[in-house]
C-alpha cells in the first residue's frame, strides 16, 4: 500500500458487500476492489458484473489470483466468524461488520481464535458520521461539562450502545439493561431505498430502555424501521 492505493476484496454479495464495491468506484485513486467472494455463482456473477471485478467462489480463491491488501467481510453474523478465521489464517487484515459473532460464546470463541493476531478490525461507523462526530467533539471539548447521561434514538441495538459509550467515556465497563417493549399501529412510508407508496397502520414495536454504566447512563429510545 505504499503507492496510496488500498487493494482489498469483499466477502459477501448483500447491500453492504456493494457499499465497499461502491467506494472503489467513487475513489479509484485511493482503492481498488480486487473481487468479490460469494456462496451463489449466480448472484456472485451479477454483483461481480454490476461493479467490474471478478467474481470468485472462495477467499482462497481470489487470494490467489491476486492477493489484496486487506478484505471486507460483509457476511451475515453466523458465518462472519467462519470468514474472519479463514482471512487471519491466510494472514490477511480483515475488517468486520458489526457484529462479528451471533451471540456470546461465539464473540468469546473467535476472541480467543483470532484475537491476538492483531489482524481484525471490527468496524463501527457511527461515531465517525460527521453529524455525530461533531456531537461528540462538543462533548468531549467540555462545552457541556462532564457528560453522565445521553439519549441515542438515531439507531438501534449494538450500534446505539456503542454511541452511548462514546458519548459516556465508558470502554468495557459493564451495564445493566432495563427494558420494556411496546406495541402500535404505525405507518411505515419508507424500506431502505424507496417509498413504500403503503399509508396502511401496522404494528410496530418500539424499545424503550435504561442502561446502566455505573457512573454514567444511556436512554435508548427506538421504533421497529425507524
Amino acid at each position: 500500500m505504499s503507492s496510496g492505493l488500498g487493494r482489498f476484496g469483499v466477502v459477501g454479495t448483500g447491500w453492504r458487500a456493494e457499499y465497499f464495491l461502491r467506494l472503489a468506484g467513487l475513489l479509484p485513486d485511493r482503492l481498488e476492489a480486487v473481487g468479490v467472494v460469494g456462496r451463489t455463482p449466480e448472484k456472485t456473477e451479477q454483483v461481480a458484473e454490476r461493479w467490474g471485478v471478478p467474481a470468485f467462489g472462495s477467499l482462497s480463491e481470489m487470494v490467489a489470483h491476486g492477493r489484496p491488501d486487506f478484505v471486507v467481510g460483509a457476511v451475515p453474523w453466523a458465518a462472519s466468524p467462519v470468514v474472519t478465521s479463514d482471512a487471519v489464517e491466510m494472514k490477511l487484515p480483515i475488517l468486520c461488520e458489526t457484529p462479528p459473532a451471533p451471540d456470546l460464546d461465539g464473540l468469546r470463541n473467535l476472541w480467543r481464535a483470532v484475537g491476538a493476531s492483531n489482524l481484525v478490525q471490527v468496524s463501527e461507523q457511527y461515531a465517525l458520521m460527521p453529524s455525530h462526530a461533531s456531537r461528540l467533539a462538543l462533548a468531549h471539548g467540555g462545552a457541556i461539562g462532564k457528560v453522565t447521561s445521553v439519549q441515542v434514538s438515531s439507531t438501534h441495538l449494538y450500534h446505539a450502545v456503542a454511541l452511548m459509550r462514546a458519548f459516556l467515556g465508558a470502554r468495557f465497563e459493564s451495564a445493566t439493561v432495563s427494558a420494556r417493549t411496546f406495541v402500535a399501529p404505525l405507518i411505515n412510508p419508507l424500506v431502505r431505498d424507496a417509498w413504500t407508496d403503503d399509508d396502511e397502520p401496522k404494528d410496530a414495536k418500539t424499545t424503550i430502555a435504561t442502561i446502566d454504566f455505573g457512573g454514567g447512563m444511556g436512554l435508548y429510545d427506538f421504533t421497529d424501521l425507524q
